[in-house]
């Protein structure tokens, strides 16, 4: 199918707009891109066809900020997140993605919204815990939400809000949460596009625009994360949960 020069437009824009929100989040860039791809394309074919444009995305920010990435984060995540990724891109139209969606989007949003009223209203001090304990539950939390992750990147290609929790419950921001978060959705979507292929989700007829969104995505990349460093931890934490709010609203409706 032709696609109209509107369509063209609109989904070129929605990947400027989509990835600018993701290089300075972390988040947030298939979120944006596959509705909008949906109304243009089969929705089946716009998942798959955003994880070559998620890539390009995440290799930019990942050589932009490569220096700041949290290696022990990163393989504790992969460990759970990369093997369910696969066994999600196998569930593609399979599982019913709608569900699927929705309730990622009602968890965000209650997530979001606890996480913003803590940050304006502080809760009370927890009595400390030992050094060790709390390593183990933060890294115990990172497995954990790996499935999570892979899962909903494979299936509906909403892998960035549970990454996002998981890397937030653990501590990262700024720098270090987009940088650690580009590299293990690149694991994730070096893994699901062989899939995705054979199972005949990307056609060829779907090459030039995906061409079109790999360089708007890297366009944003590269200027989204040279903006980080000029966020302060506390306004990257609130805005990372107003972003996660929207999303989880918009993924929450039918």
């Amino acid at each position: 199918m032709e696609l109209t020069p509107l369509e063209w437009i609109v989904a070129i824009g929605a990947s400027l707009v989509g990835f600018l929100v993701s290089s300075t989040t972390g988040i947030g860039g298939a979120l944006i891109l596959v509705p909008v791809l949906s109304h243009i394309i089969p929705a089946s074919e716009a998942v798959a066809l955003a994880t070559p444009v998620m890539l390009v995305n995440n290799v930019t920010k990942y050589l932009v900020l490569r220096r700041h990435l949290h290696k022990r984060a990163f393989w504790l995540s992969a460990a759970t997140s990369v093997p369910f990724a696969i066994v999600g891109a196998m569930l593609i139209g399979v599982v019913p993605e709608a569900w699927l969606r929705a309730g990622i989007g009602v968890f965000m949003v209650l997530y979001s919204v606890a996480g913003l009223w803590r940050s304006f209203y502080p809760a009370p001090p927890r009595p400390p815990t030992s050094e060790l304990a709390d390593k183990r539950r933060r890294e115990g939390a990172l497995l954990g939400w790996g499935v999570a992750t892979g899962l909903a990147s494979g299936i509906v290609a909403a892998g960035g809000p549970p990454n996002a929790v998981a890397l937030r419950t653990y501590g990262l921001v700024r720098e270090a949460f987009v940088a650690t978060g580009a590299v293990i959705s690149i694991l994730m979507q070096l893994t699901k596009l062989p899939v995705y292929i054979a199972n005949g989700a990307l056609p060829m007829k779907d090459l030039p625009l995906g061409l079109a969104l790999c360089a708007a995505a890297l366009v944003a990349a590269n200027t989204g994360a040279r903006m980080l460093g000029r966020i302060s931890p506390v306004v990257f934490e609130r805005l990372l949960l107003v972003v996660l709010l929207v999303l989880g609203v918009s993924m929450a409706m039918p």
